[in-house]
């Protein structure tokens, strides 16, 4: 635009300037281009300043994002190497079970190992149970031995692995925390054994009963007619034999972990009833005896009187013992040899096999009266005897007529007989 331009959009309305005027308004216009160029300086600056500030923020956010970023990473790293230290299929470093440090083992190969060791103590176990100079052995199988070692392991597995957090990434670095913990301070778990007490109890109270011993007594067996003396037996002392003292010794070794040792059954001599005996009946003597007649000779009668002289004669009564004829002698038959021969039955005389018994049988009832042992049991005659007085007599007949009496003395007695006919 040329200044004949300004000059006429600055013309009033009349169209005339004066020279007067001229030299304001050119002045004006300085004055408000150089406001214009100074805002636009200022304002320049200040976008200028506004961009630097913009920039600086974006710069600082950056910043920030890089260092946030940094940091995340840094988390990450550090959480994958917490989540691969945790998650393992092994027992974690610093465990150990029964004294074996499990740690970097996976259950299967913890588990041979320590079923190795237990092995081993297990092949140790042996308690040795003596009564003199027998002993008994009582291993691990004998006492049904057991462990626990299933549950320690379970549990031991569990050491680093449980956590009260609720979020898995908590639970992986409190785990890890854990796990480092047992560095410095390092689980040691241990395996319990514990036995059948009831199975080695039963089996050492039955060793003791089949250990005990009955004391047998000296007693009377018999009487030697020739030398006229009692026949004693041997006596022995017993023994009694207690397992209580190694059941309770036992146990309580076991319960501290010893696993061998050597007790001795407890046991008492217990002294033979009647040791003396044969010296007490050595002195013993004639006490009673009694004597009767045969009639004429009668060869059955004869024979069957000899048959019961030769069954009574030694025959020794103890003290207490009840005598019975029919049960000493038996059943008198022809397989026995006896005959037949006069017997008084009913009030008649007959002739039956046995015949002629009564006789003897009277005779030792009468040595019994006189030895003033107490009769049970007797029977008389339907009517009197030819060899003796009445009274004084014993019936006997099988299954319905005895001659009883009870040794009532504190000795035995010995029935001496003999038959002699010319």
């Amino acid at each position: 635009m040329s200044m004949q331009d300004n000059e006429q959009v600055l013309s009033p309305p009349n169209g005339t300037i004066s020279k007067f005027n001229k030299k304001p308004v050119t002045l004006i216009i300085a004055i408000v281009i150089l406001a214009l160029v100074a805002a636009l300086v200022g304002g320049y600056f200040i976008w200028n300043h506004l961009q630097q500030l913009e920039q600086a923020r974006i710069e600082q956010a950056l910043y920030e994002q890089q260092l946030l970023e940094q940091k995340l990473e840094e988390e990450r790293v550090l959480y994958e190497q917490a989540r691969n230290e945790v998650l393992t299929n092994e027992f974690y470093e610093g465990i150990s079970i029964a004294g074996v440090a499990v740690g970097g083992m996976t259950l299967d190969e913890a588990d041979d190992k320590l079923s190795k060791v237990i092995a081993d103590t297990w092949s140790k176990i042996e308690y040795s149970v003596s009564l003199g100079e027998q002993t008994w052995s009582y291993t691990a199988s004998d006492i049904g031995i057991s462990h626990d070692l299933d549950e320690v392991m379970s549990k031991a597995w569990k050491i680093g692995r449980m956590s009260g957090l609720q979020d898995e990434k908590s639970q992986i670095f409190d785990r890890q925390q854990m796990i480092q913990k047992l560095v410095n301070e390092p689980v040691d778990l241990p395996v319990s054994f514990s036995y059948n007490s009831k199975k080695l109890a039963s089996s050492l109270r039955k060793l003791a009963e089949e250990l005990k011993i009955e004391a047998v007594p000296a007693q009377v067996t018999g009487f030697d007619t020739g030398s006229k003396r009692f026949i004693v037996s041997q006596h022995s002392d017993g023994l009694t034999v207690s397992a209580e003292n190694v059941i309770s010794s036992i146990e309580s070794d076991f319960a501290t972990d010893i696993f061998t040792g050597s007790y001795e059954l407890q046991s008492e001599i217990i002294p033979a009833p009647n040791a003396d005996l044969a010296a007490r009946v050595a002195g013993l003597g004639l006490v009673s005896q009694a004597r009767t007649y045969a009639a004429a000779p009668d060869a059955p009668r004869d024979n069957n009187i000899r048959l019961i002289v030769k069954a009574l004669n030694g025959h020794v009564v103890l003290p207490g013992e009840t005598f019975s004829f029919n049960d000493v002698i038996g059943r008198r038959t022809p397989e026995k040899g006896y005959q037949a021969a006069g017997a008084i039955f009913d009030g008649a005389l007959i002739k039956t096999v046995g015949g002629g018994i009564c006789q003897p049988n009277t005779t030792l009832y009468q040595a019994v009266l006189k030895a003033d042992l107490k009769i049970t049991e007797r029977h008389p005659h339907t009517y009197p005897s030819s060899y003796t007085d009445i009274g004084i007599d014993a019936a006997i007949d099988w299954g319905s007529q005895d001659m009883k009496f009870v040794n009532n003395t504190d000795y035995p007695i010995a029935i001496v007989s003999w038959y002699s006919k010319p």
